[in-house]
């Protein structure tokens, strides 16, 4: 019998592929900012910390030998994409933050990329009529390489215009039913544990709002 990961927050599987919804959620640092879920730190090295983020790992079981690509979505991301699954539009598209590239350069210059794409198409004409699809949601998501550039006003990184190469690519095709459940699972979990982690979170950097107001009044009093 097949182990379940315990990250695991909502799988689907079909006879052609699986998609699964990965727990990656980090806790921010009270103090860091007013917000639960953690982006942008630093520990006391100046190596950055993972984000706060919902996996994707998606497997194309039909390609010879299997396809295994992965992504990520913020949880603001996983909470867009649940509504949507009530909502139902007949076209909504969804490719998250665009190409993001990341890591360092290799020896020719390319660093990883990743890419995903989440569409809707509730219906089509075809001969005149209105034709309803079964499966009306598509998954794709695409790993490979491109030449970073940075940004001279933010400074940061993105992919270069033309320089993305698509090594590996799988897909999914989803009922409405089938795409709310994988949401709506992963939701349900990311809420629980927004929940379970706000109370020791906010009283503690409540604290630290209150030390840090302290400090900035001394500064402005001298």
């Amino acid at each position: 019998m097949r182990e379940t990961n315990p990250r695991q927050m909502s799988c689907f599987t079909n006879n052609k592929a699986v998609i699964e919804l990965m727990n990656k959620l980090h806790l921010a640092t009270p103090g860091m900012g007013s917000h639960l879920h953690r982006s942008g730190e630093k520990d006391e090295r100046g190596n950055r910390l993972s984000n706060s983020l919902i996996g994707i790992n998606l497997v194309d079981y039909e390609a010879e030998p299997s396809v295994f690509v992965e992504e990520n979505l913020t949880p603001s991301q996983l909470k867009e994409l649940y509504q949507e699954s009530i909502m139902k539009r007949n076209n909504y598209s969804f490719s998250g933050n665009g190409q993001k590239i990341f890591g360092e350069p290799d020896g020719e210059g390319y660093s990883t990329v990743r890419t995903i794409q989440i569409t809707r198409q509730g219906s089509f004409q075809q001969g005149g009529k209105t034709v309803t699809k079964n499966f009306p949601w598509r998954v794709v998501v695409q790993n490979g390489k491109g030449i970073r550039e940075q940004n001279a006003k933010s400074g940061g990184y993105s992919c270069k215009r033309g320089t993305f190469q698509c090594e590996k690519s799988a897909s999914i095709n989803l009922a409405d039913g089938d795409f709310f459940a994988l949401m709506e699972q992963a939701h349900t979990y990311l809420a629980a544990w927004e929940t379970a982690a706000a109370f020791g979170f906010v009283k503690a950097n409540e604290e630290a709002c209150r030390k840090a107001d302290e400090e900035w009044k001394k500064k402005r009093g001298r």
